[in-house]
């Protein structure tokens, strides 16, 4: 007694009939194949004359005739992927498919719909009055009685000519032409795709209409509980056959099988006995034993009462059509109660369409007007053709009605996830119903979407596979437990499902879809868009469909039909952002940067006016993330972080990685690289943090295509090597390889590789580099809920430096060696409910020799060799929680290591022997950290987050210090909001203290509401205390600014002098910085920045901090070229600044800089050339040590 909310799962192919027609062996070439069939379709054969039946599967050729009756409709994939439906009463003949040629076919009468690919083959379609010529178009043709033509235009444009005269139809317009007459265009029109598309239901779900009983739901409810109040052994007959009666209705099979037999135990009366007959007539039925069934309705009518007589006679007319679909078969006249109608409108909706089909429940419900299964029905109609205003007002009466309607409850909780974005609401109507009708299979595939929607996949998981076990003959349970089985990478267990669902109906859209998502994530792209193709013929207002033909054409480097494709899913849902994200991913891949930022903040709108779930920030994460990607392709950073900020969510991925491209800001220049004079961005410490926490919820994302994007993951192995020359004030040479990877076995992972050596030789006043770098990250899912990464780092630099400022010595060497790995694993329990564990371990050791250094004033030089050596473990163990709109965070950190310090001097007088003094000495150290955090968003305007932590430190105070140990315990409050007080303006603040824990990585959250303290460079253990507030506004579509502020209490300060081996230390200083930044979208490609910070620094005796100016701005100008290349200038100002603990002040200094790069013959090859100093300006990083001059670095990189 159920209708199937054909909406949730677009299902729109027959159901295999039991007596299917023999497939008739065709010789190349063949024309196409038959994807759909209805019911009495028949083809002609070219080479035999005489109309057979046809079957899904049968090829065509040249030559062939098709033809539907008053009932059928067919669906046809021609060779050069022309999708073809035809409609009711129609006769077509194929005259000429030459591949990848034109074709051309003829249409005596009736209607057909043909969607054709963009710069393909011409199609001209032969009409008694006209001929259409198309190419690349989706329209719609009929021929009706009087031979008149109509055609409707849904996209690209048509021609329709005769003798006459022509007119060529745009989209969204129509024409007619009669015999003789000359086209005319008619009115513009907006044509429903759905209608047009000749779309139509599936007859076997008609059986879930049906009721054994006759009364209403209501009634059939406070039956059961009355009878089942009564022991079963002491129900009487009647109660016995009633409660078989209903148990058809709410219970499983298997129930209501037990229930048959209880009650033929009791030796039932004949009329008793014809009642359980419909009930078994009504079970074989919808276990596909058509023949079976329709023999057990027919034996049973002539027993029973007139109401349920009526049931069993349409039951007996769905069970023949089914059987013998070639077999006329008039269905019952009128109807005497509300499932005989229900029965009546489906069959209805079947032969003529789904309108026609409400307009008789409206008559029925005026029939009976206080039924609530009525209007019930109604609304999921409604839903099919995507009528919201009627879904809604349907299932509000129903449950006017009867509150606890199942099938109004189902209705709503359709509505509520995909009209109302309301997730909560609609998983709660769906587990309502499931309660109410637990052995309804329809209910559990909607709790089981309803959890989806949530990313509740262990939930959806368990209800999907209840909704199999209760109708396994269903292919809809099957295709969708198989889709759900490709997210997570699970091949052989969808396959098998896939196979599964087309044996029970070869022409399942649904699983045609799964079939051709599965080739796709196989990385087979034509097998993948052949089974995509045939889906979206059987069903072409599958927009999610579309989507995946769209990425396996692009997977498979067909842009063109990429594009129609993603065009076509857009037209068909202009609601869903997701067509708009894959385009903006398509546009920057292909240098359109204005297509990429409008399609991603399309994206964006389209999210967020769903409302509902989607009114916080984090469920609009990827709508975010992709207005993010694309402003940061422009080159206007400031814009990307403000979305990256924004699309912050603790349980998607997305938002880390965001946040981990971000980077953040510093106020010092004591680390500056080569044509970097005053970075944007700090250290980058907590930027991996934040990656490993993001790889936590997505480990296989680390394996990401180099050339061209991936929509879906497929396996693959890209490498790129990249060489490159640097000349100028020195010269170098780099090498470097990345290797990407992604593999489904022995369980899917993705890999990412880079070995970079860099090589750099300055003239006698600059630093000499040495660098050589190994990373290696490994991301994979070895179960459905777990997730590990494991990574692994090492790294090799020396650099030859002046030596100290008061003594320049060029053979003076510092040398660091790195090596750190780590495991993390995830694991999760529920929904929003997961654990998190890592293992890092890190090893360093830095080294220094200074040369010939004087010691005094009578000519003795000394040689120093210092060596540090620290070695730290470190593990994390969390748990995260969540709700709605809030989430919680708290864990465990501590190890430990140790920590060796070796220093050797070799002393020689002036003319004297050299004499060595060594020593080393050994600390040991321990920690460990308890921390909370809570975020709460009550809607997307304002977010509010608040955390603590208590560190505890051990450590070992060096014999030279006097030994002993150093034991302390430190608490860590942090607190932020966000809010959003006007559209477009963001108004954040925090305040939080940390404490620096040694080690590589932590869980723990790292700032608040994304706001984070700029970096400083502190000692191990140091605490730094903040306060801060960032306004960003968006005042146009081109126009954004920030302005930041933040004062920090640093401690225990440890500033290296750039290019040297000097470090100066601040035991309590103080910095305040207010930074502003413009981006402006001047379009065409191009976009501007600027960026101005001032600074205030006070070392806590009233002097400046050392490589902290008071100014620094950067301006600078982007553009990018569709030709796929791309250009940035800027200029870069950093004003004066302390240079040591001397009172040694820098000169200010200004460097103009450009980066160009240029990725032809689709990203195959990449050109770099970053141009430094352009003006050849000279300045100091350090006392006496200066900057680089005019400096070239030029790269090629080739991927395969």
């Amino acid at each position: 007694m159920r209708l199937r909310n054909l909406v949730l799962t677009t299902a729109a192919a027959v159901y295999a009939s039991a007596a299917a027609a023999e497939i008739v062996p065709r010789d190349p070439p063949v024309a196409g194949t038959v994807v759909a069939v209805k019911r009495g379709e028949q083809l002609e054969l070219g080479e035999r004359p005489g109309w057979i039946p046809v079957e899904v599967r049968q090829e065509v050729r040249t030559g062939d005739g098709l033809r539907t009756n008053a009932e059928g409709q067919l669906a046809v994939l021609f060779a050069d992927q022309t999708q073809l439906r035809i409609g009711r009463n129609t006769t077509m003949r194929i005259k000429e498919l030459r591949p990848n040629g034109d074709s051309r076919f003829d249409l005596s009468g009736g209607t057909i719909w043909a969607r054709a690919a963009r710069g393909g083959s011409a199609v001209t379609v032969e009409t008694p009055a006209a001929a259409a010529a198309i190419r690349g178009t989706d329209w719609t043709l009929t021929v009706g009685p009087d031979r008149r033509t109509s055609l409707i235009v849904l996209e690209g444009k048509v021609e329709l000519a005769n003798a006459q005269g022509s007119v060529v139809v745009q989209p969204g317009e129509a024409a007619t032409v009669a015999v003789g007459e000359a086209p005319t265009k008619t009115v513009v029109v907006r044509p429903d795709d759905r209608e047009q598309m000749l779309y139509y239901m599936p007859i076997r779900y008609a059986f879930q209409l049906l009721s054994a009983h006759p009364g209403s739901t209501r009634e059939q409810r406070e039956e059961r509980a009355r009878i089942d109040a009564i022991p079963p052994a002491a129900r009487g007959v009647a109660d016995a056959v009633a409660r078989a009666e209903i148990a058809f209705g709410f219970d499983s099979r298997a129930d209501t099988r037990a229930a048959v037999a209880a009650a033929r135990a009791l030796r039932p009366s004949p009329a008793e006995a014809a009642r359980l007959d419909l009930v078994e007539g009504l079970l074989a039925a919808n276990e596909g034993r058509y023949a079976a069934a329709a023999a057990t309705l027919r034996a049973a009518q002539p027993r029973l009462d007139p109401k349920r007589r009526t049931v069993a006679l349409y039951a007996a007319h769905f069970a023949d059509t089914l059987a013998h679909p070639d077999r006329p078969s008039t269905p019952p006249a009128g109807f005497d109660s509300p499932y005989a109608a229900t029965a009546a409108a489906y069959g209805l909706a079947f032969r003529e369409g789904v309108p026609a089909a409400i307009d008789l429940l409206k008559e029925a419900e005026r029939r009976w007007p206080t039924d609530s299964y009525l209007p019930a029905a109604r609304s999921q109609l409604a839903a099919v053709v995507d009528d919201r205003a009627q879904t809604r007002e349907a299932y509000e009466r129903a449950l006017a009605l009867d509150p606890q309607e199942p099938m109004a409850l189902e209705s709503r909780s359709y509505y509520r996830s995909a009209y109302e974005s309301d997730l909560a609401g609609a998983l709660a109507d769906a587990r309502a119903a499931a309660a109410i009708q637990p052995g309804s299979a329809s209910i559990w595939n909607a709790v089981s979407l309803a959890y989806d929607d949530r990313d509740a996949t262990r939930e959806s998981e368990a209800a999907i596979r209840r909704s199999i076990e209760l109708d396994p003959e269903d292919p809809l349970g099957h295709a969708n437990y198989a889709l759900m089985l490709l997210e997570q990478n699970r091949m052989e267990e969808a396959r098998a499902e896939i196979d599964r669902a087309l044996a029970l109906d070869p022409a399942f859209d649904v699983a045609y879809v799964a079939l051709g998502r599965w080739y796709l994530q196989k990385g087979d792209m034509p097998a993948a868009i052949e089974a995509l193709l045939k889906g979206s013929t059987a069903n072409p207002t599958y927009s999610q469909a579309l989507l995946l033909l769209a990425a396996a054409y692009y997977q498979n480097d067909q842009d063109d039909p990429a594009w129609q494709a993603l065009d076509n899913a857009d037209r068909l849902d202009p609601n869903d952002p997701l067509p708009s994200i894959v385009r903006s991913g398509f546009a920057i891949d292909a240098y359109e940067a204005d297509v990429a930022i409008a399609a991603a903040r399309e994206a964006l709108r389209r999210s967020e006016s769903r409302g509902g779930w989607f009114a916080t920030l984090g469920a609009n994460a990827d709508a975010l993330s992709t207005v993010a990607d694309a402003m940061r392709f422009a080159g206007l950073s400031a814009w990307a972080d403000y979305y990256g900020d924004r699309s912050f969510s603790r349980f998607d991925f997305s938002g880390y990685n965001d946040a981990a491209a971000e980077g953040n800001a510093t106020a010092f220049t004591d680390a500056l690289a080569r044509g970097d004079l005053a970075p944007d961005r700090g250290s980058g410490e907590d930027d991996f943090s934040i990656l490993l926490q993001g790889l936590l919820h997505d480990p296989l994302a680390i394996g990401a295509t180099l050339r061209r994007r991936q929509l879906l993951h497929a396996p693959f192995l890209e490498a790129e090597t990249i060489g490159g020359l640097t000349f100028g004030e020195g010269r170098g040479w780099s090498s470097e390889t990345n290797i990407q990877a992604f593999a489904l076995k022995p369980f899917p992972f993705g890999l990412s590789a880079n070995l970079t050596v860099d090589r750099f030789d300055g003239n006698d006043s600059n630093v000499d580099d040495r660098l050589g770098s190994l990373s290696v990250i490994l991301g994979a899912t070895p179960t459905p809920y777990d997730r590990v990464t494991s990574f692994v780092t090492a790294g090799r630099q020396h650099v030859a430096t002046p030596g100290v400022w008061w003594w320049p010595t060029p053979d003076d060497l510092i040398r660091s060696d790195a090596v750190q790995t780590g495991t993390t694993w995830s694991h999760t329990i529920g929904w929003r409910n997961v654990v998190n564990a890592a293992v890092t371990y890190g090893d360093r050791t830095d080294r220094a020799n200074l040369f010939d250094v004087p010691t005094d004033g009578e000519g003795t030089l000394a040689d120093f060799d210092a060596e540090v050596r620290q070695r730290v473990v470190r593990g994390s163990l969390q748990h995260m929680i969540g709700g709605d709109a809030w989430s919680f965070v708290y864990g465990l950190e501590g190890g430990g290591g140790d920590e060796r310090s070796a220093l050797s001097t070799t002393t020689t007088p002036p003319g004297g022997d050299p004499s060595t003094q060594s020593g080393a000495e050994t600390r040991d150290f321990s920690f460990a950290r308890a921390y909370g955090n809570l975020r709460f968003e009550p809607n997307r305007d304002l977010a509010f987050e608040v955390g603590l932590d208590g560190t505890f430190h051990d450590t070992g105070i060096a014999e030279s210090d006097g030994g002993g140990r150093d034991q302390g315990f430190d608490l860590g409050p942090r607190v932020g909001v966000a809010w959003s007080f006007y559209e477009g303006q963001w108004l954040r603040a925090f305040a939080e203290r940390d404490v620096d824990m040694p080690g590589l990585a932590t869980l723990e959250p790292i700032g608040a509401v994304g706001l984070r303290p700029y970096d400083a460079p502190l000692d191990s253990g140091a605490t730094a205390d903040t306060v801060g507030a960032k306004w960003e506004a968006e005042w146009s579509d081109n126009l954004f600014t920030a302005i930041e502020y933040q004062h920090q209490w640093l401690e225990r300060l440890s500033i290296t002098n750039p290019g040297t081996l000097e470090t100066y230390t601040v035991a309590d200083g103080e910095v305040d910085r207010l930074t502003a930044s413009a981006n402006l979208l001047l379009g065409h490609g191009f976009g501007a920045f600027a960026t101005l910070a001032l600074a205030r620094s006070d070392d806590g005796t009233g002097a400046d901090i050392p490589y902290v100016p008071e100014t620094m701005a950067r301006v600078g100008l982007a553009y990018v070229d569709p030709a796929r290349w791309r250009v940035t200038l800027s200029g870069t100002y950093v004003g004066e600044r302390l240079g040591d603990d001397l009172g040694t002040r820098l000169d200010e200094a200004f460097t103009v800089d450009a980066k160009f790069r240029y990725e032809p013959d689709g990203g195959r090859f990449v050109f770099d050339v970053g141009l430094y100093n352009i003006l050849d300006k000279h300045f100091d990083i350090a006392p006496d040590t200066p900057g680089w001059g005019r400096t070239v670095e030029a790269k090629l990189a080739v991927r395969f």
